[in-house]
């Protein structure tokens, strides 16, 4: 165990020798040495190796990560509930005193720091668990948010762009399937897909852009009817 205090003890014997032109025995002479000699890098490189978590605890809602280690900072992106995830830096403290971890995901290439509270270590060769699939008469928590496409365009289904429709990841959501969205009357229907709509998410079509913007990120409740 090393002591501050006798290193510093150490080194004011060492340099009053040197000024007094006397010779430290060896064993005092290696103390010193040791004193003086660089901390070991093996800390460091412990502390910043990298290991492989999962995304859990989100209760549906995904994993918002943002460009730094704190909720005041912008988000860049999210992950999934059972999202795989390669934990590169931390923990670094935010304000609160809570740990927050910087993650990264190959396949999505989103890197952002995440609270640690959603990340559970697994092994390195654990798959990434499929987002649940939404059944007939399912109710679940989704992202929600706004996307706007001038007159013309077409849904992936073929039908125009049109009030009621919405973009959802067919993996979660089949398309065809019609959707009772908390707060709306309206029955949507997903025609759509979005190529960064993953998971629990869904992008609703407003009928200009700034309604679309105006709705932002809304975390609501969903009904699958069929």
């Amino acid at each position: 165990m090393k002591i501050a205090g006798i290193h510093r003890v150490t080194a004011s014997v060492a340099l009053a020798s040197v000024m007094l032109g006397m010779t430290l025995p060896p064993a005092l002479t290696q103390s010193v040495a040791q004193a003086a000699a660089p901390s070991s890098d093996n800390d460091a490189e412990a502390s910043s190796a990298s290991w492989t978590a999962r995304v859990s605890g989100t209760l549906g809602r995904g994993l918002v990560v943002r460009q730094g280690p704190g909720q005041t900072f912008r988000s860049v992106g999210s992950f999934a509930e059972g999202a795989r995830v390669e934990v590169i830096d931390g923990p670094t403290a935010d304000s609160t005193g809570h740990d927050w971890y910087q993650i990264r995901n190959d396949r999505t290439g989103v890197t952002g720091w995440s609270a640690g509270d959603f990340l559970v270590e697994i092994d390195a060769d654990e798959t990434e668990q499929a987002a649940p699939v939404a059944s007939n008469g399912r109710t679940m928590t989704v992202k929600t948010t706004g996307y706007y496409y001038g007159p013309g365009a077409r849904t992936r289904m073929g039908t125009p762009v049109h009030w009621g429709e919405v973009a959802v990841d067919p993996s979660v959501i089949p398309l065809g399937s019609r959707i009772k969205i908390d707060g709306f009357d309206t029955i949507f229907t997903a025609e759509d897909t979005g190529g960064g709509v993953r998971g629990a998410w869904i992008d609703i079509f407003f009928p200009s852009y700034a309604e679309a913007i105006q709705w932002g990120v809304q975390y609501r409740t969903v009904t699958i009817l069929n």
